[in-house]
Parts: structure tokens; sequence; C-alpha cells
């Protein structure tokens, strides 16, 4: 009995409509997006100073063709290394974009979920009837929120951290930060570990860490310098892990991630690590199959 009331509770809960979910009327007030012809240059500065996990694309007529995310300005800071400067104001926002899932305020909560994980896209944009954007959407956003419900709360502390956790993949401590942003955009990984320092890497840091408004102009000057530097030195893409018991639940590594920052790791073993898009995809995988 107590079994299918906490069932039926987390199937309401998924079939609700997102607007009602996640109240999404507080969260329109302020949209950014770019058009299609902005060089990518331009767009930079959305991710990395207001730190916006994704930036919607639109065409001329205002419909959303895609994101930005720092997946796709790192995978071009993979390739670009003679004049980047050039080459990051000629490339527009169109030419690098990712098809990103597209909502309206009245899907349900599953169907949310579901398409963040199939897609295994990190943000998508909630359109109105016209197609038009409201607002960018996280799958985080959606488990975030879930999260303060019982039901969910309920679910997850009864379940072992070690099944949301990634295989550590770890790179000498002398690699160059070329050679670790290959490592990243080679094999999808979203963090490595410099050696057994508990020192990660992200495809979130060495963007922000290496292209802010104030490490941009250096970046732009000095390519070569930079991209061939010990990434070990360059302190500003580098994260501390912290180490948590490995009888941790997934709930207590979310507790953590919320209040240590969202760019944080947790390590859970010697060789498994948790960051906040780890923790949502397997939550959201989770809520999928304990809701069929």
């Amino acid at each position: 009995m107590v079994i299918n009331e906490k069932e039926n509770s987390l199937n309401r809960v998924l079939s609700a409509p997102l607007m009602a979910s996640l109240d999404l009327r507080s969260e329109t007030q302020h949209l950014f997006y770019v058009r299609e012809a902005t060089p990518l240059l331009c767009a930079i500065p959305w991710l990395t100073d207001v730190r916006l996990e994704g930036v919607p694309v639109i065409d001329e007529k205002m419909k959303v063709t895609g994101v930005i995310t720092h997946d796709e300005v790192l995978s071009v800071m993979n390739i670009v290394e003679d004049e980047p400067k050039r080459v990051l104001q000629r490339l527009r926002v169109a030419e690098v974009i990712t098809p990103s899932p597209i909502f309206n305020i009245y899907d349900e909560v599953r169907r949310v979920i579901m398409e963040f994980v199939e897609s295994k896209q990190i943000v998508g944009v909630v359109v109105n009837a016209s197609g038009f954007p409201i607002t960018t959407i996280t799958l985080c956003d959606v488990v975030r929120r879930l999260m303060e419900r019982e039901p969910l709360r309920s679910l997850l502390a009864d379940i072992g951290a070690k099944s949301a956790s990634v295989t550590t993949k770890k790179v000498p401590i002398e690699s160059s930060v070329k050679e670790v942003i290959a490592g990243l955009t080679s094999d999808g990984s979203s963090a490595m570990e410099l050696d057994d320092t508990h020192f990660y890497v992200t495809r979130v840091s060495l963007v922000n860490g290496l292209l802010s408004s104030f490490k941009l102009p250096n970046f732009l000057r000095h390519p070569h310098q930079i991209l061939n530097s010990t990434v070990f030195n360059n302190k500003d893409v580098l994260l501390s892990a912290h180490r948590l018991p490995e009888n941790t639940s997934i709930l207590d590594v979310a507790n953590h991630l919320k209040y240590a920052g969202e760019e944080s790791i947790v390590e859970v073993s010697e060789s498994h690590y948790i960051n906040s898009r780890a923790l949502c995809f397997a939550v959201g995988s989770i809520l999928l199959e304990a809701s069929t």
C-alpha cells in the first residue's frame, strides 16, 4: 500500500504541466537570446560572464533553431589555435549550434525529462504558442524543483550515490590546456581529474576560466602560450573535489551540490565522481523508470 501511494504521488508530480511544476512565470522576466548571424565571439560572454548554461538562437522569424552552450565553444577551441580572434568573429552561432529540445508550458514534466534523457542535451527552450522563446530550462532545473517534494526525496534517500556516478578519467598533471580540451571533446567526458590530486577540469570550468571578459583579451593575444601551458598552472579552470563516504545516498550528494555550488565535484570512491550534470541525468532516468 505504501509503495503504491508513493508511485501514485510520483506519477501525479510527473503528469503535471511544466508551468505549474516549475512556476515558469517567475522565471521569464529576463530572456537572453542571440540571432543566427551573431558572431560566436559576441555570444561567449553570455556563458562566461552572465553564467547562463545555454543561450537560445533564433532565426529571422523569431523561431528557435538551437542553443549555444559551453560544449560548442569548447569544440571550437579544440580546433582554433591560429588567429582565434579572426575565427571567432567570422564564425556565426548558426554554424555551431546544437539542436535544442523545445517545450511548451503545457508539456507534462515526464515528457520534458524524457526528452532531456533521450537527447543527452542539458539545455532546452520553452516557447509560447507562436514558437517564440519564453525561457531556457535545463534538466537540472526540473530535477532541483522536483527534489523539493517528498516523493522524490524519499526515493533518492534509499539509492546509493555510486549508481549516479561517472568513472573518473585521469590525465597527467603536466597535461597542457590543449591536451585537456582535446580529451574532453573527443570522448564526451564532462570532467577529468589531474592524476590523483582531487583537482578536476570540466567543460564549463575551462570555458569560463579562459574566456571570461577579464581573460578573453589575453587568450586572443596569446593563444599558443595559453593552450600549450600546463593546465594545473591555470588555477581559474580547476575545481577541487570533495570526498563523501561510499555509502552516501543520491539525496546526500544532491544536498551537498546544492550548497557547494552547481560546478562542484563530489567523489564517491577513488574512481568515481558525480557533478551536477551526472546527477541530473541519473535522477531523470530513475524518475522515468520509477514511474513506469
